[in-house]
């Protein structure tokens, strides 16, 4: 898909997941998928 991804200032990586990875469109929620620490 085509989500929006969100690098936070502490180098946490969020992508904007409607369904927990199965859709990118439309709202949603802010998935944690890669964390800094």
């Amino acid at each position: 898909g085509d989500g929006k991804a969100v690098f936070t200032d502490a180098g946490d990586y969020y992508k904007f997941d409607r369904n927990w990875g199965k859709s990118d469109r439309g709202m949603g929620i802010f998935v944690l998928l890669k964390s800094s620490e």
